[in-house]
């Protein structure tokens, strides 16, 4: 999710900046209503909320007329000049298209509200005390208060929208694909998923540049392949990862202590993804092993496409292009019961987060929703401000260039 300083001590200031949408009009007022499943309750959708929506239907237009614009795209795009192509081919006026996907979040809003209530779903402690950090983290320190505060998003409204939309959005997609759920996949479809997105490998990876970051010299990377590839002649012969690895662990230490130096400038270990903080959470039986993921995943790697065409059960060395040389052996990520049962979860969001998404739609397209005419003529995408937002990443960039 992409979020978007401070405002000033003096009152006035604050109600300057609110003005732009806040001048003249109620607080609690209203955009937006649908009958509740039972029809007992309302399921309203305030302005603040409705504003976090127009907020993020900006962005994502802004976003989506740079894409388009490609290399043509210039700093000082006129984003209100321009036209927006919609996923489904349809080309919208820059405002029209904001529009849009501000009713389009609100059907979705509502509709995840409604399901949620019509499930009887609630959100467990854990998952509210999460919920709760999370919002204040990304309101006090990721920008976000400094783009949806001055244009009329209090952090009450905030923490609504942000708890509608991701946090209940995620409990309902688990009642819905998780164990026992209507639309849960079979284990062959996540397997299967489980291949496409994850590498599970031993790995031993040394740097290949100094600490000037600079290219080791050609003699020094012959030695960097060689002893890697001994490595994995002798894996390759029967010998078991972990005798070497303590090997090489042991001959860096022994370096560092020589040297007086940490080691990190010349070689390093790779990471296990089995490091964990709950020492009763299960555990891979293999404690030494890594997890690359493709892009999208938790697990992202750069060298995930590489290692995924290696062969299981064989040690390689790889090149990279990203500053190490590593010695590989690829494992079978079935033969662990380990990552079916803790990566299930995040493939199955994977394979169906769009299915998913389009349940949801429908059935926001099935709730009759009443907008307030006066409110959505009030407001306006033309009057999102990004002024303070443009002061506090200004702010950043000139702390980071003066440290």
């Amino acid at each position: 999710m992409n979020l978007f300083k401070r405002f000033g001590a003096a009152l006035l200031c604050i109600v300057l900046i609110m003005g732009c949408f806040a001048a003249c009009h109620g607080k609690d007022a209203v955009v937006a209503t649908a009958n509740n499943y039972d029809g007992t309750e309302v399921i309203s959708v305030p302005s603040g909320v409705y504003l976090a929506m127009l907020v993020n239907a900006d962005n994502e237009a802004r976003n989506l007329v740079s894409e388009q614009l490609g290399d043509s795209a210039k700093d000082d795009i006129k984003f209100a000049k321009q036209k927006v192509k919609a996923e489904d081919g349809t080309e919208y006026k820059f405002y029209d298209y904001i529009e849009m996907r501000a009713k389009e979040l609100c059907r979705d809003y509502i509709a995840t509200r409604y399901l949620f209530d019509k499930n009887d779903l609630e959100l467990t402690d854990t998952e509210q005390s999460t919920m709760a950090s999370y919002i204040q983290y990304q309101w006090a320190y990721t920008g976000a208060r400094y783009i949806y505060e001055p244009n009329g998003v209090s952090y009450d409204s905030f923490n609504q929208f942000m708890g509608v939309i991701s946090y209940e959005r995620s409990s309902l997609f688990d009642f819905y694909y998780d164990n026992g759920g209507e639309f849960e996949p079979t284990r062959d479809i996540v397997e299967k998923g489980l291949e496409d997105n994850f590498v599970v490998a031993n790995v031993i990876e040394i740097k290949t540049k100094d600490s000037e970051n600079k290219t080791l010299t050609e003699e020094k990377l012959a030695e960097i392949e060689a002893k890697l590839s001994g490595y994995a002649d002798r894996i390759n012969g029967g010998e078991q990862f972990s005798v070497i690895k303590e090997e090489y662990d042991a001959e860096v230490k022994a370096e560092e202590n020589a040297e007086g130096t940490s080691g990190s400038d010349t070689s390093s270990s790779a990471t296990s993804s089995s490091s964990v903080t709950d020492p009763t959470a299960e555990q891979p039986e293999d404690r030494l092993a890594t997890v690359f993921g493709a892009e999208k995943t938790s697990a992202a790697n750069g060298n995930f496409s590489e290692l995924a065409k290696l062969e299981i059960g064989r040690a390689s060395v790889v090149k990279g292009t990203d500053g190490y040389y590593r010695m590989v052996v690829r494992k079978d990520i079935h033969a662990d019961e380990y990552y079916y049962n803790n990566y299930k979860n995040e493939v199955t969001r994977i394979l169906y987060a769009d299915e998913f998404e389009d349940y949801i739609a429908d059935c926001g397209k099935n709730i009759e929703i009443t907008y307030d005419s006066y409110e959505l003529g009030y407001l306006k995408p033309a009057n999102i401000d990004y002024d303070e937002y443009q002061k506090w990443y200004a702010s950043l960039y000139s702390g980071a260039n003066a440290s």
